[in-house]
């Protein structure tokens, strides 16, 4: 019921490839993250340790973000951080992958590791994009690391820090040139010849938290690790039979689609539905193939529906409360009240015409879904935990108590208990929810000491929410010449939410209601359910779709299939599997309906004709629509069904996305050619409505075997962002 009764694992990326990718993190312009004391404010009800592992999971959050971000990003530890002196960075692990054995396939970096360790010996820390805790009794993983298998491949993200934190105040910024050179040394090191088709990988880690580290290894990847207690590391070994089938040589030849002399026979038959594709080399064989959705990020094959039309289910709802307690709160809330009126001891302050409107807003909410949150702030922001416990709740009962335990006292920081909400949502939110804060005040930024910019600060907060799809709703309350409705205005249209003035306790009613109805879902676009398989000439199906990660809110066909248009879904789909030579397969797109009222909103949104539309996805297929036709091109052919598509405002252009680096094989030459590699085939899917212009287009890229000019692709795709701290 609570969402604090368990930590949030952090997931894992998911790497569907079979090339080596080697990315670097460049730098841009600097963008300025603020957290120190903020984010731990309410570890004085807590052990040191536990303030720490929060503390850490909050570095793990922003570093993360640092190091994903297309400009140049730095972090700023808040000198108010009283406990930033007690943390250290050290430089004493080492992350080492080696392929086949062969020193000239290896690369070793070390990895920086930010510690806390308190008076009993206990130590947190915070290392390879996870948290970590050690004792007496070993060590164990708070959060995930950015190591991981799957699908037989092995991904690797450092962010190393290096430095100290010994000033008043410390800024984490990256060093592209580091950055740069250690990429450059792993891609090189893992590129070279030898390494690109291995036949074993091995992993090994040195760190004080070797047993965690250990445990989680064996956990995510399901083999046995050697631990070497004395050096304090871990091995792991991974087999031909535990790497991606695209780099087992044994299940793979070279395949021309095209026709080439080695070739006896290539099938490409899309004048039958399904469409059909197969190869014949004699005694070759079999073949390993692949298939997946040619797309810059989602599948995007949807129709506009509306909500008059269509009973359409607004997605879960995570709110935050942001609420003034300043000592001007306690004011009256109606202009006109005063002291001279009989009613006068009956006027509510505005503080009590906050907490009715909030807990009117609280009432609106679904409890089987919603959650609502609370950041009460002066000059200091405050955690408002749900009974003391939770930092979201969907218990309207409770989440009123909390909000009539609100007080007032002090000056206004906006940006403060901006922060606080965004460090919420950080630690206790993730994408599956529409993120909203509702920001209400009564007065103007207030610093207590020279130059603290606290209106700055508030914008960075109000670009950094927005960043993390967090929307803001601001609401000035009381006298305009109060307040400064700009600065609210700004943040207001900084997230895409909106600005509401409130002159009284009525008028303040009036602006959360507004909220409330304007947060439900309104016009969408739909994604359709739709679903692929592979079947053999006999219509078996042999490959149903794979979607990585965890997919089990992704509804299912009556025959078990995925939903592959569920714009939820944790990664695009694909099919891997093994024919026969001078066997053919289908590949199969089918259409179906919706059960009734079992479209729901979610937190995405594209612009259609200008005016923004959330994305609905189906959580309940009901029947079988139709099966679609589908034309295949191969190298050197001209994709004439590509030339005569017109896009939806919410699809990805096919052409684009083949042309750009997602697809450095395969291209559309100006003239329309295909060209891409020997091995490979696409296969284009006009989906209703059909004809010239279309509005939905699928196109689906199918591998079989290897290229003709195939050297082998790589299995560990490896990141390191280097930083340092100034």
């Amino acid at each position: 019921m609570y969402d604090d009764l368990v930590r949030n694992e952090r997931g894992i990326s998911e790497i569907l490839g079979t090339v080596l990718l080697i990315s670097m993190v460049l730098l841009g312009s600097a963008t300025v993250i603020i957290f120190g004391a903020s984010a731990i404010s309410d570890a004085t009800q807590r052990t040191t340790t536990e303030a720490a592992t929060d503390y850490l999971e909050t570095v793990d959050s922003r570093l993360a973000t640092l190091a994903a971000s297309s400009d140049d990003p730095e972090v700023a530890f808040d000198p108010q951080d009283a406990a930033a002196k007690d943390y250290s960075v050290e430089r004493d692990g080492y992350l080492n992958v080696t392929i086949n054995d062969d020193n000239d396939c290896s690369f070793e970096q070390d990895f920086s590791t930010i510690t806390y360790e308190d008076s009993n010996g206990n130590t947190v820390g915070y290392e390879a994009g996870g948290v970590w805790r050690a004792g007496i009794n070993g060590s164990t993983s708070v959060t995930p690391p950015d190591v991981a298998l799957s699908d037989g491949m092995l991904s690797i993200h450092l962010i190393n820090v290096t430095g100290n934190f010994d000033q008043a105040r410390t800024t984490i910024a990256q060093n592209a040139t580091a950055t740069r050179n250690s990429t450059d040394v792993a891609s090189t090191a893992l590129l070279s010849d030898g390494c690109q088709r291995p036949d074993n990988v091995t992993l090994e880690v040195k760190s004080q938290f070797y047993e965690g580290w250990a445990n989680y290894l064996e956990s995510d990847t399901g083999k046995s690790v050697s631990v070497d207690r004395g050096a304090e590391t871990v091995s792991l070994t991974l087999t031909e039979g535990d790497l991606h089938l695209s780099v087992r040589d044994s299940e793979n030849e070279v395949i021309d689609l095209g026709g080439a002399d080695y070739m006896e026979d290539v099938i490409l038959d899309d004048s039958v539905s399904p469409p059909r594709i197969g190869v014949d080399k004699g005694d070759a064989g079999p073949y390993m193939a692949y298939t997946g959705p040619v797309t810059n990020d989602t599948l995007d094959y949807g129709r506009q529906i509306s909500v008059e039309g269509t009973n359409v289910t607004g997605p879960p709802l995570d709110v935050s409360f942001v609420l003034d307690e300043s000592g001007s709160m306690w004011s009256q809330a109606d202009p006109s009240c005063n002291p001279y009126r009989p009613d006068y001891e009956d006027c509510p302050s505005k503080l009590e015409a906050a907490q009715d409107a909030a807990r009117d807003f609280v009432g609106t909410i679904d409890e089987s879904k919603d959650r609502i949150g609370l950041i009460g702030y002066n000059h200091e922001p405050d955690y408002e935990l749900v009974s003391g416990k939770w930092y979201f709740s969907n218990d309207q009962s409770k989440v009123n108590d909390t909000i009539n335990t609100t007080n007032s006292g002090g000056n206004t920081r906006i940006d403060l208990g901006l922060a606080d909400s965004n460090t919420m949502f950080d630690m206790k939110s993730n994408e599956t929810k529409r993120k909203i804060s509702i920001l209400l005040t009564d007065g103007e930024n207030v610093c207590d000491n020279r130059g603290c910019d606290a209106d700055s600060k508030t914008v960075e907060q109000a670009k950094y929410a927005d960043d993390q799809g967090i929307t803001v709703f601001t609401v000035g309350f009381g006298p305009d010449y109060n307040l400064d409705e700009s600065l609210l205005e700004s943040v207001a249209d900084e997230t895409g939410g909106d600005y509401y003035h409130a002159e009284d306790a009525e008028e303040l009613r009036e602006a959360f209601e507004d909220i409330s109805t304007r947060i439900k879902a309104e016009d969408a676009v739909a994604k359709v359910p739709m679903t692929t398989n592979v079947s053999n000439p006999t219509g078996t199906i042999v490959s149903q779709p794979e979607i990585p990660g965890d997919a089990d809110h992704v509804a299912n066909t009556s025959n078990g299939l995925l939903n592959v248009n569920d714009p939820t879904a944790p990664s695009m789909f694909s099919h891997s599997f093994s024919i026969d030579d001078g066997e053919y397969f289908e590949l199969n797109v089918t259409e179906y309906n919706c059960a009734e009222d079992s479209y729901n909103v979610t937190s995405e949104t594209v612009t259609v004709g200008g005016e923004t539309r959330s994305v609905a996805r189906c959580t309940d297929i009901e029947s079988r629509n139709e099966s679609h036709d589908g034309q295949i091109y191969v190298d050197g052919d001209q994709a004439t069904l590509l030339e005569q598509t017109t896009y939806a405002d919410w699809q990805s252009n096919i052409t684009r996305a083949l042309n750009s680096d997602r697809y450095p094989d395969t291209r559309i030459e100006s003239d329309g050619t295909l060209n891409t590699s020997s091995n490979q085939a696409l296969v284009v899917y006009d989906l209703p409505p059909e004809g010239g212009g279309t509005r939905n287009t699928l196109a689906l890229m199918v591998r079989i075997g290897l290229a003709d000019d195939s050297e082998g692709p790589g299995v560990v795709d490896v990141r390191i962002s280097e930083a340092e701290t100034t």
